[in-house]
């Protein structure tokens, strides 16, 4: 069998064959990410004088493209590969591809233009190629090193982009730690296939490292045998050593040698084994994060730091695996067992293998569940390490099973937490195809839609096959490896469990710490903060970045779920902190610390750079309060003295929010913060404080709205109307309005919902509040295209847009092209709405919005369908689930769904 290389070679041999200079101007534009019309075009009248222009559209409609949209094509990786091979041979033509393609690409996005760079230097291979590579992403790596939102897309890039690069690219010193850092940041795939052989140690990495190690770290066992070092799986008789969780594990190992001390960077993916020089007897240990440990031969591993010396007490389960279902996904065939049961015993037997003991699973065989015995069926759950979820439609719409699920998940959070070690307790089985959407309704720590697939789609025909023993050889083979994947990943939390202490408090297993910076202000303080909290207090308990995980999300309510789940927020304060930014309201920086003085989670102001607290009269008013928290100051020259202060502050803090949960467990956390606001609102009335009052009103209105109560809801939105006309706060009065309008629309009583709108909608124009009209005007459009009045909708959708525009607000005028779209596409009008789709492809590739960018060529693919355009519909919706896969966007499974249906389409 070829491989792909082979076959691109076969291809371009036939092409060149039948059109030569189409051929030519693929290798011209070979050094492109992706070649728009008007960069083909400069190369043919640049380099290729003589051609006739129709060499443009067979290129762009030819073999050699991977994917074409309406503005770019992407050549096959593998063609380009060759291509660029020839493209080298002509020193003199490769110079000026490079200066044209840089030229058109001027105004392209940083990563685009840095990827291209990168191609230039790999095919120009100059004597010193590595060092200018990595000159080239030195750059890249101080993005990385800051962390947050520009990070974690530089690391989405380099997921894509470093695996496809040349090979001097992806050896490059520099490009190994942008790929172990994204690795670290997206927990994806490996970027780096093998680890290469450098000497020398980690010091150039763990800077940049550092800063994107922020989750749990992986436990691996090590020792010391002959001829190099051994590393295993955890909870074995091994030394146990954490390690950052890159992909794949790396560690130094340092060892004298006859000539001196010799030192390997090494794969530590368990296994393993790194083969040492011979006779060595103790090898020095250094991790990513410059942490230093010795093994001997006498299996110990020597750490600098304090070990504890309390045991937890080992925990004892008497179900090692409880498996839920819905019982129409058991159906039994002729004499055949039923799908479930067949799962059930192999799951069972392979689990017991790894185990080295009999395991003890329990799933419920009844025909029908009985309401009578549910609380008789939760009462295993207190002693149940793990649930096994069988997803299926069926299971999704099974008001048993959702119960079953959310009782364990209550539970686990009792007996260890629904998530331990950064493994879950409860592993998803796919049954069948799951519409994101409907996992809603299971419980937060488990809605993600990724789970051990028990299917695939048949190539051909597109129509799922399940794996299932019955179903012949082939079938029967991936099912067991499967259940085999799936055994694994259990086999490896029990252990864990079973050593597990109970957690002091069942509402939260961990208190948590968020440090609260403007970028621009203090970014480098912050992060030099957060290494030393997280040395205090653990990886898990510290977080410094919201990610806003895709443009059109409402961003209060993110942060608010962020917020309410911490203990104390770091408020760092440099000398540009009191910028224009904080005038908007929907400033994160300005989101994060208001919701915290709302809600009286303690809030410690943090200078830095010498900087003074700013004055009541110069915030904005939910800031206001901020002042009379005690601030302390950190300063460069006894920053030692002054973190160790503010740690002994946060301590303390700790202990007495501890104290306060564990007088109050057991309380959903909803319930804890409406008796919370109803405690603001008592004393806010107490002291005849309208305007606190009004606040609390609200808060409480939002916390009913947000469990569905929103009759309720609107009772406290309209107490908080009434204050705020009393007091003249027009700002105030408008949010009431707005919330009223929301309440009443989740009632889908939209014509009332309008009303509130139209007259919130008025204030904001009032007092030039231009975001707050521009979001009011994207609700009534919505309300009215509940209502089926579309053409209405889109009055004020275009209203919304006109407004963005205007304000520079380029994420909001995707949004508001999206449901323009949406709106012609419900109208059957899809010319209409390619029109605008394509308006917000320009945007969000202008503002490197990837997943925007994936859902408006989903869009695309939907609007091309409705007039016919089947395989230029198929086309799009490749790409979307090119994106959406590497983002690991649940929607890709729509996308896939969607694709399914189109080749259906295309072959009746």
């Amino acid at each position: 069998m070829k491989t792909p290389l082979q076959r691109a070679a076969t291809l371009v041999e036939q092409q060149y064959k039948r059109n030569p200079e189409a051929v030519q101007l693929a290798k011209l534009a070979s050094l492109a990410v992706r070649a728009e019309s008007h960069l083909l075009r400069r190369l043919r009248l640049e380099l290729l004088p003589d051609a006739d222009v129709g060499i443009e559209a067979d290129l762009w409609f030819g073999p050699l493209v991977e994917s074409r949209g309406v503005r770019a094509i992407v050549l096959n990786r593998y063609v380009v590969e060759l291509l660029r091979d020839k493209l080298a041979e002509d020193r003199e033509q490769l110079q000026r591809v490079i200066a044209l393609t840089e030229q058109a690409h001027a105004e392209s996005a940083s990563t685009i233009r840095l990827e291209e760079r990168l191609n230039a230097l790999a095919v120009l291979n100059q004597p010193n190629v590595q060092q200018q590579i990595d000159e080239a992403l030195r750059p890249a790596l101080r993005t990385m090193q800051l962390g947050g939102d520009d990070a974690r897309q530089l690391a989405q890039w380099a997921m894509r982009a470093l695996s496809q690069a040349h090979r001097s690219v992806r050896e490059s010193p520099n490009a190994i730690a942008l790929g172990l850092s994204a690795t670290l940041v997206l927990g994806g795939r490996p970027i780096v296939q093998e680890v290469p052989k450098l000497t020398g140690d980690f010091s150039d990495m763990t800077w940049l490292l550092r800063g994107a190690i922020s989750g749990s770290p992986a436990r691996i066992g090590v020792e010391l045998v002959a001829g190099g070092v051994a590393f295993a799986e955890a909870g074995g008789a091994q030394p146990q050593l954490d390690l950052p969780a890159t992909n794949p594990l790396l560690l130094s190992l340092t060892w004298k040698a006859a000539d001196g001390n010799t030192t390997m960077l090494v794969d530590a993916t368990p296994g393993r084994t790194a083969e040492l020089s011979a006779g060595v007897t103790e090898v020095s240990l250094r991790t990513l994060t410059g942490d230093e440990y010795r093994l001997s031969a006498v299996t110990t591993v020597e750490s600098p730091a304090e070990t504890t010396s309390d045991d937890p007490v080992p925990r004892h389960f008497d179900i090692d695996v409880y498996i839920s279902y819905v019982r129409l996904d058991n159906r039994s065939r002729l004499d055949q067992k039923g799908w479930v049961t067949t799962f059930h015993e192999d799951l069972r037997q392979e689990l017991s293998l790894r185990m080295g003991r009999e395991v003890k699973t329990w799933m419920d065989q009844r025909l029908q569940p009985v309401d009578e015995v549910f609380n008789d069926v939760v009462a295993q759950f207190s002693n149940t390490a793990v649930m096994v979820s069988v997803l299926s439609p069926g299971y999704l719409n099974s008001e048993w099973c959702m119960k079953e699920l959310n009782e364990f998940c209550r539970v686990a959070e009792q007996t260890g937490g629904v998530v331990v070690d950064d493994r879950p307790r409860v592993f998803k089985v796919l049954f069948e195809p799951i519409d994101p959407e409907s996992m809603g309704r299971m419980p937060p720590g488990v809605r993600n839609p990724l789970g051990y697939e028990f299917f695939e789609f048949n190539t051909l025909d597109g129509r799922i096959q399940r794996y299932d023993p019955t179903f012949g050889q082939e079938s029967k083979e991936k099912f067991i490896r499967k259940i085999s994947d799936l055994a694994d990943d259990i086999a490896r939390i029990l252990p864990t469990l079973s050593a597990a202490p109970q957690p002091e408090t069942p509402a939260r297993k961990h208190s948590r710490i968020l440090v609260s910076y403007q970028r621009e202000d203090s970014a480098g303080h912050a992060g030099r903060l957060f290494d030393k909290l997280i040395e205090q207090f653990g990886e898990d308990r510290v977080l410094m970045d919201i990610d806003f995980v895709e443009s059109g999300e409402d961003v209060t309510k993110l942060v608010e779920d962020i917020i309410d789940s911490c203990d104390v927020l770091i408020a760092v304060i440099g000398k540009q902190w009191r910028s224009e930014r904080l005038n908007d309201p929907n400033d994160r920086v300005r989101l994060e610390i208001a919701r915290a003085l709302r809600r009286d989670i303690p809030v410690i102001p943090v200078l830095v750079q010498g900087a003074s607290m700013p004055w009541a009269e110069t915030l904005p008013r939910d800031l206001e309060t901020l002042v009379q928290r005690n601030a302390i100051e950190l300063s460069d020259r006894h920053w030692r003295d002054d973190v160790n202060r503010l740690i002994s502050a946060i301590e303390r803090i700790l202990t007495e929010r501890k104290k306060a949960v564990q007088q109050g467990s057991g309380v959903p956390a909803l319930d804890r913060a409406i008796e919370s606001f109803e405690q603001q609102l008592a004393i806010a009335r107490e002291g005849g404080d309208r305007r606190s009052e009004s606040i609390a009103l609200h808060e409480l209105g939002a916390a009913y709205d947000q469990i569905g109560e929103s009759r309720r809801a609107i009772e406290f939105f309209e107490q908080a109307l009434h204050i705020n006309r009393e007091i003249g706060d027009r700002s105030g009065e408008g949010n009431a309005l707005r919330s009223l309008g929301r309440g009443y629309a989740h009632l889908r009583e939209n014509r009332h919902a309008i009303q509130f709108f139209e007259q919130a909608m008025a204030i904001y124009r009032e007092i030039r509040d231009p975001r707050g009209e521009s979001t009011t005007l994207g609700n009534m459009g919505t309300a009215y295209a509940e209502l089926g009045e579309t053409r209405h909708a889109i009055q004020f959708f275009e209203q919304a847009l006109g407004i963005n525009r205007e304000i520079g607000y380029r994420g909001g005028e995707g949004i508001m092209l999206r449901k323009l779209g949406t709106a012609y596409i419900d109208l059957s009008e899809a010319r209409e709405a390619i029109k605008v789709f394509e308006q917000a492809l320009v945007v969000d590739r202008e503002i490197d919005d990837r997943r925007s960018e994936g859902i408006d060529l989903s869009n695309m693919s939907t609007a091309l369908a409705q007039i016919g355009q089947h395989s230029e519909a198929i086309k799009y919706a490749e790409q979307a689930l090119t994106i959406l896969e590497e983002l690991e966007d649940p929607r890709a499974e729509n996308v896939r769904a969607q694709l399914t249906a189109l080749h259906q389409q295309t072959e009746t």
